[in-house]
């Protein structure tokens, strides 16, 4: 019953503190998924997320609405997760400690932000716990285990494929005790689980050659970043950098500290875990860090897949430093400490924003302000203020829709609000994405619903937008906002960050 109450804490806390609109393009782009599955189209983006998409449209039927359908997903798969990573530590370290490690994993700031989120993310932290648990069991000898652990794995990319991604290693360990033959059963089991999801996924793309060029869209990412790709220093100073507050803020400080005190209990933590146990342990804890500083982190979440195994091992180093009881009474304090800072620590615009209430990039920013704007972008604060750019952003559509006005709304890559999700919040508007600078597009995409097409611009290298109103999303584009001035459009300040320009249509710019 505790461990329940755990759970159905978690998930309660998670949807109480859900996000109102689809903040960003990839939560857009799920929710437009559920009205049609459309890969190529980004709809959600390559590689699907097929299994993550079916479930959606179940709560989204439960739920009546697309977004709130995905988060209430969300909220349930996180407070499922903390039920896993429960089993997963009393498997390890005992009935005792299971629960109150597992509430300090799922009170951080990072669970509680991607658990009330149209995203995915979560389902990485609940797969990659029950996947890590089936695996010790596995390496322990029990062959049901081994078999359901590489079904689960070739399933979980129709939800996360990086959760098979960063366990391969681990499902390899978990392999050791098998004869051949069995080895290759569970070879097959992985395989049919992958082929169950990428076969209809590739036959919504058109077949699998599509498939394969659409998943190519993070190639140009590992060009910037990945290690072997000879990325800059800076932005692979800047990967390592998100996974350490990744495993801060999505493990809580008692996992962190526990980590790095790891290497001078190695003894008593190999005494507490038997040897099959730690191999797997540590191929799903480390080697998924690895990979990712080998590639790159965008987000905090991506650390999910390795918490369950990291929690195990920060849990065993201070169950051989503290004991039993003090190790749970450090990490109810760890939870305490986790759930304050999501509900306290002010917005990570509090640190973007100027005098003029223009943003500026993270990128931009002084280091002092990049250092603390870091632990502030998953708060609770964070989120209230994305809701709040939408909020004053969907009041002016609606306004304008109210007085039957036909409403564009226009925005470019400096622009921190992804104008994707729009499409979900109302079917019926026009979106015009701008690549370029402006007085210099090179190209428009525009976007009613789930379509879109793609159009040049002139040869001066403008475009007419045909409407009644005109809505460009600044953003922190100072020099746009003056040139809009300057044509005599109406500069709104709306939510931290965001500034609004209005202008009557038709124009051209």
């Amino acid at each position: 019953m505790r461990t329940v109450a755990i759970a159905a804490f978690v998930a309660l806390a998670c949807w109480l503190g859900r996000a109102q609109w689809p903040g960003e393009i990839d939560a857009g782009n799920l929710g437009l998924a559920l009205g049609g599955f459309a890969p190529m189209a980004h709809h959600p983006q390559p590689p699907g997320y097929l299994f993550h998409v079916a479930l959606g449209k179940v709560f989204a039927a439960l739920a009546g609405d697309a977004h709130r359908g995905l988060v209430l997903q969300a909220a349930i798969t996180a407070g499922l997760g903390m039920l896993a990573l429960t089993a997963l530590l009393r498997r390890c370290l005992g009935a005792g400690l299971a629960p109150w490690l597992a509430l300090a994993v799922g009170c951080t700031p990072v669970v509680q932000y991607m658990g009330g989120e149209a995203l995915t993310g979560i389902d990485a932290l609940a797969l990659g716990a029950l996947a890590t648990l089936l695996l010790v069991r596995a390496a322990a000898g029990e062959r049901r285990a081994f078999a359901a652990a590489s079904l689960l794995l070739g399933l979980a990319g129709g939800f996360r494929p990086d959760v098979t991604a960063h366990l391969a290693v681990a499902w390899l360990v978990a392999a050791r005790p098998w004869s051949w033959p069995e080895r290759a059963g569970g070879a097959a089991l992985l395989l049919v689980g992958a082929l169950a999801w990428v076969l209809p996924t590739a036959h919504a793309c058109g077949g699998l050659a599509p498939f394969l060029h659409a998943c190519g869209y993070v190639q140009p990412i590992l060009s910037r970043e990945a290690l072997w790709q000879g990325g800059d220093v800076e932005r692979q100073a800047a990967t390592l950098w998100r996974i350490g507050w990744g495993v801060l803020l999505g493990g809580g400080p008692a996992l962190a500290l526990g980590l790095c005190l790891w290497p001078w209990r190695r003894a008593a933590v190999a005494q507490a875990l038997p040897a099959p146990t730690r191999s797997v342990l540590h191929a799903a804890a480390w080697v998924p860090l690895l990979l990712l500083a080998a590639t790159f982190c965008h987000k905090k979440a991506y650390v999910f897949a390795a918490l369950p195994a990291l929690a195990v091992l920060a849990g065993a180093t201070w169950q051989a430093l503290l004991g039993a009881r003090a190790t749970a009474v450090l990490h109810t304090a760890s939870a305490a400490a986790g759930l304050s800072a999501w509900l306290l620590l002010p917005a990570a615009t509090s640190q973007q924003a100027d005098a003029e209430g223009y943003g500026r990039a993270p990128e931009s920013l002084p280091w002092p302000a990049r250092l603390s704007w870091q632990p502030l972008e998953y708060t609770f604060a964070s989120r209230r203020a994305m809701d709040a750019r939408y909020d004053e952003l969907a009041r002016h559509i609606l306004g304008a829709h109210e007085r039957g006005q036909r409403v564009v709304v226009v925005s470019h890559p400096p622009d921190p609000i992804d104008l994707r999700p729009l499409g979900l919040m109302v079917p019926a508007l026009t979106v015009v994405d701008l690549d370029g600078a402006p007085g210099a597009w090179r190209r428009i995409r525009v976007g009613q619903g789930a379509s879109e097409r793609r159009a040049e611009a002139d040869a001066d290298g403008r475009f007419l937008i045909d409407a009644d109103c005109v809505i460009a999303c600044v953003g922190w584009d100072r020099l746009w906002a003056e040139q809009l001035r300057g044509a005599g459009v109406q500069i709104v300040k709306a939510a931290p960050t965001v500034v609004f320009a209005l202008a009557a249509g038709p124009v051209r710019w």
